[in-house]
């Protein structure tokens, strides 16, 4: 059932639709959450929901034009935002990725990022960085 959820708020949010086929994604999520299941003996949504847990970032950059500069400001995010921005560190990642099957990439990736050592947490990392470079513009926020 929460498999089934799970599921249905990836189709909500078209991340990893991109011409449709979601009987191809369906049967690809599910082949990644069986093995999930063999290697860590556990419940696969949850291994996913605490992945995409780790990958979230909390502040994010804006660019305002000031004095005919652009700077960039952080900016707290929203929780939907929070999900939009960790979901895409993940699929980029997966991209990177040579291995031929999809279930496969996404099987490893959520497994390395439990392990902490996945390249979406590298992205995440230096996503974080930029934002920490901006913080001097803190004072600018609208």
């Amino acid at each position: 059932m929460v498999q089934k959820s799970l599921v249905n708020e990836i189709y909500k949010k078209n991340l990893f639709l991109s011409k449709g086929c979601k009987e191809n994604v369906e049967l690809c999520f599910k082949k990644a959450c069986s093995l999930i299941k063999k290697k860590t003996k556990q419940n696969p949504i949850l291994q996913i929901k605490k992945g995409i847990n780790i990958i979230k970032t909390y502040f994010e950059t804006k660019s305002i034009k000031m004095k005919n500069n652009v700077t960039r400001i952080p900016v707290e995010i929203t929780k939907k935002r929070q999900q939009l921005l960790a979901t895409s560190f993940f699929l980029k990642a997966i991209k990177e990725k040579n291995k031929s099957f999809l279930h496969n990439k996404l099987s490893n990736e959520i497994l390395n990022i439990l392990t902490l050592s996945s390249t979406s947490l590298r992205i995440c990392e230096n996503f974080q960085k930029n934002v920490e470079i901006n913080k001097i513009f803190i004072q600018y926020r609208f």
